[in-house]
């Protein structure tokens, strides 16, 4: 199987086990939020339970800070929930996921 059907069969079965109830059309339209960061590459693992229709996961985020001292990363995070962020502590509120950086790191062009 070639990486892209692979890619399209992990969407197309993620899509599937979303609950019946999550109308995403019937959302309300937001605005792009400003961000104190640009998301450089995603790797995401995902291992899906059809018996369940859940699936749990593991993603890395390579970020590039837009300015000195950035020390919090605030991610959406809608419809799943978090239990761990490495080392790191982290806060999570319906619709957000807060990540506490170790140390404040600094803007680089």
């Amino acid at each position: 199987m070639t990486f892209r059907r692979l890619l399209l069969f992990l969407i197309i079965t993620a899509a599937t086990l979303q609950p019946a109830d999550n109308d995403l059309g019937s959302r309300p339209h937001r605005a792009e939020r400003s961000r104190d960061f640009d998301a450089l590459h995603y790797r995401i693992e995902l291992r899906f339970n059809g018996a369940e229709r859940s699936f749990q996961g593991k993603a890395d985020i390579r970020l590039r800070p837009l300015r000195d001292g950035f020390k919090t990363v605030v991610l959406d995070a809608e419809t799943f929930r978090v239990t761990s962020a490495g080392s790191l502590r982290f806060e999570q509120k319906p619709g957000q996921l807060t990540i506490h950086l170790g140390r404040p790191c600094r803007y680089h062009e």
